[in-house]
């Protein structure tokens, strides 16, 4: 499973709601930042299956015995846990490179990368 969560949101919240047009600048922001967190974890076969304010959820599906391989929206399941788990870490790693927080250590950063008005993605990488 992951957990994505937009760092800063309350902030960007109280900075917008200043603004006459702030809740449309920051549906505008939300809906790219979720849709772009949706696109990864689809690409990684995995599935998005809760939304709870600025935060998701997702999961990466195990073929249960005795059933097919496809799951919901025709993406396949993974055959068994460690594929389940390398496609979670691969989709994590891309979410963190998709928000400017970490690289390949020979890419350079695209002209424009700041981000002035727009929340981060916050990762965990320790289990408890």
């Amino acid at each position: 499973m992951i957990f994505a969560d937009a760092s800063g949101f309350t902030a960007l919240t109280e900075k917008l709601a200043a603004k006459a047009d702030g809740a449309e600048l920051m549906c505008q922001i939300m809906n790219k930042f979720l849709g772009e967190i949706i696109k990864i974890v689809h690409a990684h076969c995995g599935d998005v299956v809760k939304f709870a304010g600025d935060a998701v959820s997702c999961t990466f599906p195990v073929v249960k015995a005795g059933r097919e391989p496809m799951g919901y929206g025709e993406k396949p399941r993974a055959a068994d846990m460690r594929t389940a788990v390398a496609r979670a870490v691969r989709c994590a790693c891309a979410l963190a490179v998709s928000q400017g927080q970490t690289a390949p250590r020979d890419a350079q950063p695209p002209p424009g990368a700041a981000r002035a008005c727009s929340p981060e993605l916050e990762h965990g990488d320790r289990c408890n």
